[in-house]
Order: structure tokens, then C-alpha cells, then sequence
């Protein structure tokens, strides 16, 4: 089964689209038909899991869900306990515009916002916690103030800052 198989290939990075109240969601159904075929174990083993909407939180998606299960990955929840402990739970990790070192240089320092989209940025709600996806229109205002302040009118270079985190993008094992 594919779920069980390492990956050949990976896909290219797409572009980026705007996550809008009226994007529409996936169908219920026809997900769990796709899901349910991409997750078929053989021999030991099981899934479970819940997918739900990132804008609505509406379940999508629900294989037992809701049964008590060993995680795939205590690690995960031990790195959680780690961050809350250390960092806290207001701790928020920012995607921002900074002024290069040469003039007419920005740089877009990424920081970990997955959510990030192309239109504006969101506002968080009670739902979500107060949390609210990154937009690149957004950051491209804020980059725009940054430019205006230093009454710059030529060509602009944008340079991407993806060094917060070190390591390989994909884990050895995964290598086929």
C-alpha cells in the first residue's frame, strides 16, 4: 500500500494560493474514498486519525479519531512538552520582512508559520486559539513601509531566509 511504501520521488514545491472564506472545502466522501484506499495497511498495523478543515474545523475526515491510541510519535509529544516548558505557551514563531545588507535588499526570514498563503495575513479567532496564518501580501505592505522609510526607488532583490531550522528537508530514512 502507498502509505507503507518510501516516497520515489518528491513533488516540486507549488505555488502558493490564498486560503479564502469561500475556497471550497473537499468533499467528505469522496476524501474518505481516497484516503481510505492511500491508507490500507497490509499485515500489521493500523490508521486512525482525524483530518478537519485549517479555516473552519470541520471534520472532513474520521477514521476512529476518537479512540484512545499509542502516538506514531511519543518524540512529537515529547518535543511539545519541551517547547511548552521552555519557550511557554505565548511563545510564537514569526515569518517577517528584514533590510539586507545592501541597499534595495529585503529579506522574507521565514519562522515556521505553515499556514503561510499568498493574500493577506489572517486574524486569529477564539477557534483557533487567537492564531492566524502569515500572507505574503502581508508581508510584501511591510516590506513596501520598510522601502518608503528609506525613500528607495530602484530595483528591488528578495532574498528568502530559511535557516531557522538546520538539517536535512527530508529524514535520511526517507531516502529511497
Amino acid at each position: 500500500p502507498p502509505a507503507q511504501q518510501v516516497p520515489a520521488r518528491l513533488s516540486a514545491p507549488g505555488p502558493v494560493s490564498t486560503l479564502t472564506d469561500s475556497a471550497p472545502m473537499p468533499d467528505p466522501k469522496t476524501l474518505s474514498v481516497v484516503l481510505d484506499k492511500a491508507l490500507a495497511y497490509d499485515g500489521a498495523g493500523s490508521f486512525t486519525g482525524t483530518v478537519a478543515g485549517a479555516a473552519t474545523g470541520q471534520v472532513l475526515y474520521n477514521r476512529a479519531g476518537q479512540e484512545p491510541r499509542v502516538p506514531a510519535s511519543n518524540m512529537k509529544l515529547l518535543t511539545a512538552a519541551a517547547a511548552l516548558s521552555v519557550l511557554g505557551p505565548e511563545e510564537r514563531f514569526a515569518t517577517s520582512v528584514l533590510r539586507g545588507s545592501r541597499p534595495g535588499t529585503l529579506v522574507l526570514q521565514g519562522g515556521g508559520d505553515c499556514l503561510l498563503t499568498a493574500g493577506e495575513s489572517g486574524t486569529g479567532s477564539a477557534r483557533t486559539g487567537g492564531l492566524a496564518h502569515a500572507g505574503l501580501a502581508t508581508l510584501a505592505g511591510a516590506a513596501e513601509k520598510k522601502l518608503e522609510a528609506e525613500d528607495f526607488g530602484g530595483t528591488v532583490t528578495i532574498l528568502v531566509d530559511d535557516t531557522a531550522y538546520a538539517g536535512p528537508v527530508i529524514s535520511p530514512g526517507w531516502d529511497p
